[in-house]
């Protein structure tokens, strides 16, 4: 009885017995990596791009804990999907097709942040790395399901530190900025300065626009 067990154990497809806390897991530690790598490379190269080998928009320190926040976010929609297509079709290996998926995703972002190869090589090279990464994920899913779980805690932390140092840094300088200006005279007029971004000077009443859009 124990022998029949098994055997039907063993036809059940691996997708169908994967949780969806470890497609989860899988995708919290491909969304901090990815983002983390993202946003250290954003910087790196553009401090190296002095000679402008490549367009790239100006980002500041504050992408290294936006871009991996934002492929978090991303990464755990995908891992839902993967999940819930595993549902209707239980023949479909969960956790390889998931790996693939992120794993493309991550390398194609990557090559594509300097803008210096042909989007077709960028997702050949993608699909090349995201397959030989599936295989070898394939032959060692359960090690490497371990892996993640020791070693997410510890990406998450390092997000966490960044996204503190960082704003936590932004408010002590301003804080420290603050107390060091001088108390404003009594008869300081308090003056608002606002400004505005796209917004055209022919759409204002003060420049004769027909439309009261401004006193």
């Amino acid at each position: 009885m124990s022998d029949r067990h098994s055997v039907l154990r063993s036809q059940v497809p691996r997708g169908f017995s994967v949780p969806i806390g470890t497609l989860l897991l899988i995708a919290t530690w491909f969304g901090i990596f990815s983002g983390l790598t993202e946003g250290l490379g954003l910087l790196l190269f553009q401090r190296i791009n002095w000679i402008q080998r490549g367009r790239l928009m100006h980002v500041s320190k504050e992408i290294l804990w936006i871009s991996p926040l934002v492929d978090l976010v991303f990464f755990i929609m995908v891992s839902l999907l993967v999940w819930l297509i595993t549902r209707f079709s239980q023949r479909i290996p969960t956790i390889p097709v998931l790996v693939f998926l992120l794993t493309f995703l991550s390398i194609y972002d990557w090559l594509t942040l300097t803008n210096r190869l042909y989007h077709r090589a960028c997702l050949i090279l993608a699909l090349g790395v995201a397959l030989a990464v599936t295989r070898w994920i394939a032959k060692r899913e359960t090690s490497s399901v371990d892996f993640c779980r020791r070693s997410t805690p510890c990406l998450a932390a390092v997000f966490l530190l960044v996204l503190l140092a960082i704003q936590g840094g932004k408010w002590v300088h301003e804080e420290i900025a603050l107390a060091r200006l001088p108390a404003a005279p009594q008869s300081t007029p308090n003056v608002l300065v606002i400004v505005l971004d796209t917004l055209r000077a022919d759409h204002l009443a003060s420049y004769g626009y027909s439309r009261p859009t401004s006193p």
